[in-house]
C-alpha cells in the first residue's frame, strides 16, 4: 500500500455499537501517511466538525430523514457522517470522497475502514496501553456496561454527559453539546500513535498473534479498503475485503441493518436468522427466512435505549415475495446490485425481541445441488445462522462471507 513512494490514506473510525449499512456510524477519522512499509497518522478530527464546514447538496435517504428528526428537520440533504447508507462500501465510499473533498479532504490514496473490534483484537495481544493525557484502555470487561473497557472509555468520551442537540433553524450549528464533546476528536490521533508505538515495541514471539488479530479483524469484515488505484482496488475485491455486494449464480442473502438513532444499542443487540428452504419435485425453491432480535439489556438512556432500525434483506433478482411481516413500516420490494430488495423499519426495546418473517420463492429452479452465499454486513459480530434444505440442516456463526451447498435427495 505504501511502496516507496509516499502514498496518503484516510482512515475511517466506524463505530459498529451504532450500525450502520458499512458497518458503523461514521464518527472520526484520521490522514495517515505510508512510506517504505511506515505507518505515520498525520492528523485526526470527529466526523461533526468535518461536517461543520460541509454545505449539504445530495438528497438524502428517505430512512434516514424519517427517522434522524434533528439535522434533517430543515434540511433533507445527507450530512457527510451518513454517507456510508449504501451497503456497497465503495458506492458509499466514492460519494464521500467526492463530498469531502469540498471541505479540504483531498489527494487521499485510498480509504481504511475500521470498527471496534479491530480495536479489541489489537488490545487482546498489546494487552493495557496507556494513551497520555487520556489514561489507560485494556479490553478488559468492564462491570459497567458489560463490554471491554476500551469500548466504555471512548462511548465516554464521545457523550457521556447527553447527546448533541442541533439548532432547529440551521442544521450545521450545534446549540448543546456534553462538556467532553471535544474529547471524541482529540483522542483518535494519540490512541492511534500509542497502539502503533505498543506494536512496534512488541517482542518477535508476539509479532504472529499481532498478526494473526489484525488478519482476523480484516476477514471477519472489520477493516474495509478502498484504493484509487484500479489494480490494488481489483485485488482488494477479489480477496473480498472490499466491502462489496458480490454477485452469486445461485441463492443469495444479505441482511443489512441501520441504527438510526438507538444510541449505542448495538453494543447488546443479538441477531438470529433461520432459513427453511424447500425444494420440490420439479426444482422449485420455497424459503422461509426469519430474522430474531434480542436486546437483553436494561434500558439505560446513555448506551442501550430504544432502537429505530431499518433493515434491508437482498435476495436474488426476481424472488416473488409472498408476505413479510415485522416491519413498523414496510417499503415495497425494489431492485439494487443486480437482487431484489424487501426492507422496512422497526423499533426494538431495551429487554425485547423483534422478528421479521418473509417467504419467497425463488426466481430459478435447483436440480441436484442448492448453492447459497449468504454475505455478512461490516461491523456485525457473529450472527447465529440456522439453515434447513429439505430436513438436512446446519447451524453455525456467520464470521466472515459464505457460501454453502446442499444435496438435493
Amino acid at each position: 500500500m505504501g511502496g516507496s513512494e509516499k502514498r496518503q490514506y484516510l482512515v475511517l473510525f466506524q463505530n459498529d455499537k451504532e450500525l450502520r449499512p458499512t458497518g458503523g456510524f461514521l464518527t472520526a477519522y484520521s490522514i495517515a501517511e505510508v512510506e517504505k512499509g511506515k505507518f505515520q497518522p498525520v492528523s485526526s478530527s470527529d466526523m461533526y466538525s468535518l461536517d461543520a464546514k460541509y454545505r449539504p447538496s445530495i438528497p438524502a435517504s428517505k430512512p434516514l430523514v424519517d427517522y434522524i428528526k434533528g439535522p434533517y428537520a430543515l434540511s433533507k440533504n445527507y450530512r457527510l457522517r451518513d454517507m456510508n447508507w449504501s451497503p456497497d462500501f465503495r458506492e458509499s465510499i466514492e460519494l464521500f470522497l467526492e463530498e469531502a473533498e469540498k471541505v479540504g479532504i483531498a489527494k487521499i490514496d485510498g480509504v481504511i475502514a475500521v470498527d471496534t473490534h479491530l480495536l479489541v483484537n489489537i488490545l487482546e495481544v498489546l494487552g493495557p496501553i496507556g494513551v497520555p493525557g487520556f489514561g489507560n484502555f485494556s479490553n478488559a470487561l468492564e462491570p459497567k456496561c458489560n463490554c471491554p473497557q476500551v469500548i466504555y472509555e471512548l462511548e465516554s468520551f464521545a457523550d457521556v454527559e447527553g447527546p448533541i442537540v442541533w439548532d432547529p433553524l440551521d442544521p450545521t450549528k450545534i446549540i448543546y453539546a456534553p462538556a467532553n464533546y471535544n474529547n471524541r476528536k482529540k483522542i483518535i490521533g494519540p490512541l492511534m500513535n500509542s497502539i502503533l508505538a505498543n506494536s512496534l515495541a512488541q517482542p518477535k514471539e508476539k509479532i504472529p498473534a499481532l498478526f494473526s488479530a489484525v488478519f482476523k479483524s480484516v476477514t471477519e469484515k472489520h477493516v474495509l479498503l478502498y484504493i484509487h488505484d484500479d489494480k490494488s482496488q481489483a485485488a482488494a475485491e477479489s480477496f473480498g475485503i472490499a466491502g462489496r455486494i458480490a454477485d452469486f449464480e445461485g441463492d443469495y442473502l444479505h441482511i443489512n441493518d441501520a441504527n438510526l438513532g438507538g444510541r449505542k444499542s448495538n453494543l447488546y443487540v443479538t441477531q438470529e436468522v433461520r432459513q427453511e428452504i424447500k425444494v420440490g419435485k420439479d426444482g422449485m425453491v420455497e424459503k422461509n427466512l426469519e430474522i430474531i432480535y434480542k436486546n437483553p439489556q436494561d434500558y439505560d438512556g446513555w448506551l442501550n435505549s430504544v432502537l429505530p432500525n431499518y433493515t434491508r434483506v437482498y435476495l436474488p433478482k426476481g424472488s416473488e415475495i409472498l408476505d413479510a411481516s415485522g416491519f413498523e413500516d414496510k417499503v415495497d420490494p425494489y431492485e439494487e446490485f443486480g437482487k431484489t430488495v424487501v426492507s422496512g423499519g422497526f423499533k426494538l426495546r431495551p429487554k425485547g425481541i423483534s422478528t421479521i418473517r418473509i417467504s419467497y420463492k425463488l426466481p430459478f429452479k435447483v436440480q441436484e445441488d442448492y448453492k447459497i452465499m449468504i454475505q455478512k454486513q461490516p461491523g456485525t459480530d457473529a450472527p447465529l445462522y440456522a439453515i434447513d434444505v429439505n430436513g438436512a440442516s446446519e447451524e453455525f456463526f456467520l464470521r466472515t462471507d459464505s457460501t454453502m451447498s446442499f444435496k438435493i435427495k
